[in-house]
């Protein structure tokens, strides 16, 4: 398997984990009595007795902000990294000024995803500091999207070890016979 197909794989896996990650799973589940919750990226549900209310995070606390950047972060990122890989298709190589930026953006990313799911869990002095919170995978799974991504952009952008070299041959200066060394 070459560069450019690990390259297209790796960001295939990129968008397809931003998307389960950020989009179709549940971060953090919430117990509190007889109140079941759950709260994703985008916003949250509340359900008591039967009756179930979706609401946006504004009411989460500090993690309402730190949502918004990660989630719309990582989409972003995830389609400079497809964007990379295809330069690479296209061009031969892509921007190596933006693959170097491509390296900062994911790793920040990374951390942001981080960040959001364990420094900054949905309002944990606030209204909610009595409710029993489960984090889910959905962390983990976004986290690894976004490796995946960076490593994508590395195998987009960087063509100093590709596999079709030849084979290596030192080269040998052979020594002149009969002369004296002059120093």
């Amino acid at each position: 398997m070459g560069r450019e197909q690990r390259a297209l794989a790796l960001v295939g896996v990129c968008i397809a984990l931003t998307i389960v990650g950020g989009f179709v799973m549940t971060w953090f589940h919430l117990t509190l009595g007889e109140v079941t919750g759950a709260i994703d990226l985008h916003g949250s549900t509340f359900c008591d007795a039967g009756q179930c209310h979706r609401a946006g995070l504004g009411a989460t606390g500090f993690y309402g902000d730190n949502a918004a950047m990660t989630l719309w972060g990582s989409v972003a990122f995830a389609l400079f990294a497809a964007s990379q890989v295809a330069l690479r298709l296209v061009r031969g190589y892509p921007s190596a000024k933006w693959t170097k930026k491509g390296y900062f953006w994911g790793v920040t990313m990374a951390g942001t995803v981080l960040t959001t799911a364990y420094l900054f869990p949905p309002d944990a002095a606030g209204k909610l500091a009595h409710a029993a919170v489960e984090r889910t995978w959905a962390p983990l799974v976004l986290a690894i999207g976004q490796i995946c991504g960076i490593v994508a952009v590395y195998y987009a952008g960087d063509s100093t070890y590709d596999d079709d070299v030849g084979e290596y041959k030192p080269i040998v200066v052979a020594k002149q016979a009969g002369k004296p060394p002059t120093g």
